[in-house]
């Protein structure tokens, strides 16, 4: 009797898997603080700081006059909507990111807007890659204006709405570069927030700015 009792005692345990061992208000709290004390922007500020010296080493050398170029993500890159994310207490869910996007709201990111123009003002091309839908064409257009950005080469925008319909924004941003550098131009930089903006290659350096906000597969 008391085997069978141990063993039915045994079955009935039940096992829990252990919580995280970070706290997801604490989490949220911390990224508060992280924006407002304005250390993202100098993480950024940082990140970017040796790719503005490379890339002014490459325009110096550059005596076989090559098409130089650099490629630039659009959200947390170029623009930001830390903001609004903060006003929804970072809860983004598919409907409240469209409806960003939509709002054309974003603010520009002013380090990378400093590379950009100083990219232009040394003839060099600047293209942007961005996983926003091609239906928002027109509102993104208008955002970059308002915070600043002019006269890109080209922008690139995804035939899929990566919000709407998940999927891994890698292959559309490597075939995209393939593209530019089948153009001729030599891409310098490539310049992106998500570890998915900088893979696939068809770049001679990848600069990864800081996002503790979201992950794009």
């Amino acid at each position: 009797m008391r085997k069978i009792f141990l063993s039915l005692l045994s079955v009935s345990v039940i096992t829990f898997a252990k919580p995280p061992a970070t706290n997801l208000g604490l989490l949220k709290k911390q990224l508060n603080t992280y924006c407002s004390s304005g250390q993202y922007m100098q993480d950024i500020a940082d990140a970017l700081r040796p790719a503005k010296l490379y890339l002014w080493e490459r325009i110096q050398s550059n005596h076989q006059n090559k098409k130089l170029a650099v490629v630039f993500d659009a959200d947390e890159t170029m623009i930001g909507s830390v903001q609004l994310m903060q006003s929804n207490d970072f809860g983004e869910t598919p409907a409240y990111v469209m409806s960003m996007l939509k709002g054309g709201k974003s603010s520009v990111i002013k380090p990378t807007l400093e590379l950009y123009r100083f990219a232009q003002k040394n003839h060099v091309a600047t293209f942007i890659i961005t996983g926003r839908p091609e239906t928002l064409q027109k509102t993104t257009e208008q955002n970059f204006k308002n915070d600043g950005y002019k006269n890109w080469t080209y922008l690139y925008m995804s035939p899929v709405n990566p919000v709407t319909k998940p999927h891994s924004i890698v292959p559309f941003k490597t075939a995209m570069r393939k593209k530019i550098t089948q153009a001729g131009y030599d891409i310098v930089l490539n310049v992106g927030d998500q570890y998915s903006d900088l893979s696939g290659g068809y770049a001679d350096k990848d600069v990864k700015l800081p996002n503790p906000f979201y992950y794009v597969p």
